[in-house]
């Protein structure tokens, strides 16, 4: 079930922003080869989710992932008994900053595909005995509806959060954004 609704959000993806057809390519050439690509443990690539969560105020969550060093938006792994990268994305938002789910809804214009798929490398991580590898990730529009209140951060993941201006974000998101 969650490779269909990849596939799908996939497909909704590319009819929306043909150009970036050639770019999923490999993904969607794992996926008819039977490739478990929502296993961590695929080290070809696997998928990820995450959230731009967008507050009233017209900004978006960033936390400092720890491993990484690197401010991102929220997201994670997907679980194996999970059905929409979607609700992992929203799961991992919870989990990393405390958010409580009341409030947070999708944004209607993107509610059966992702803003971006992003295709990115990982560093080889001993302490989980993981290689370097690359990760597909599939950021998914959140908006919050109500201030957010004190976050409870997931220390084991994030080390800081911050709410930054949606004018900060990459050019082709902000560019979706603008004009979905």
């Amino acid at each position: 079930m969650l490779k269909q609704t990849i596939l799908t959000h996939i497909h909704a993806y590319v009819s929306r922003y043909p150009g970036e057809a050639p770019y999923v390519e490999p993904l969607l050439a794992m996926l008819v080869a039977g490739e478990d690509i929502t296993s961590r443990q695929h080290f070809a690539g696997h998928v990820t989710a995450g959230t731009l969560l967008l507050d009233r105020e017209q900004r978006y969550l960033a936390i400092h992932h720890k491993q990484l060093e690197k401010w991102l938006c929220p997201g994670g792994h997907l679980e194996p008994d999970e059905t929409d990268p979607a609700q992992s994305a929203l799961r991992e938002l919870i989990e990393e900053t405390g958010i409580a789910p009341a409030g947070i809804g999708r944004d209607p214009r993107w509610s059966s595909m992702p803003v971006e798929i992003d295709h990115h490398p990982i560093p080889e991580n001993s302490k989980k005995a993981e290689p370097a590898h690359s990760h597909w990730g599939f950021l998914y529009v959140f908006t919050l509806d109500r201030p957010a209140g004190e976050l409870t951060l997931d220390l084991t993941e994030v080390t800081a959060s911050c709410w930054r201006p949606v004018a900060s974000l990459r050019p082709k998101v902000l560019e979706r954004l603008s004009h979905p």
